[in-house]
């Protein structure tokens, strides 16, 4: 690495300081400055390749899980259809539920 001289003022020197615990100032300030590259490279990359999910994203998850769980009701409600051929109150209130949580 280079020998360059860097003019730091007092009070940028008393932060360094307090932060760094074990580094020296010129390993306290690569860390920093890495650390900043990496959080701004990763704002500018494709939302694919972000360890975040995009609002889009989350949406399509959230239909997918919803449809998930319409397709086990209606399996459950069919076969629960075929099972009980006799329709008693308390069947009857069941389907209802079920179909008023397909409807949703």
């Amino acid at each position: 690495m280079s020998e360059e001289a860097v003019e730091l003022s007092p009070t940028l020197l008393r932060k360094i300081d307090e932060n760094r615990r074990g580094l020296t100032r010129e390993e306290f300030i690569e860390l920093c400055v890495d650390t900043w590259l990496k959080r701004e490279k990763a704002t500018r990359e494709k939302p694919s390749e972000s360890p975040y999910v995009t609002r889009e994203e989350f949406q399509e998850f959230e239909r997918g899980i919803k449809n998930l769980l319409r397709s086990f009701l209606n399996f459950f409600l069919l076969y629960w259809m075929e099972l009980s051929r006799e329709e008693t109150p308390r069947t009857r209130r069941l389907k209802d539920r079920l179909m008023s949580l397909m409807a949703e």
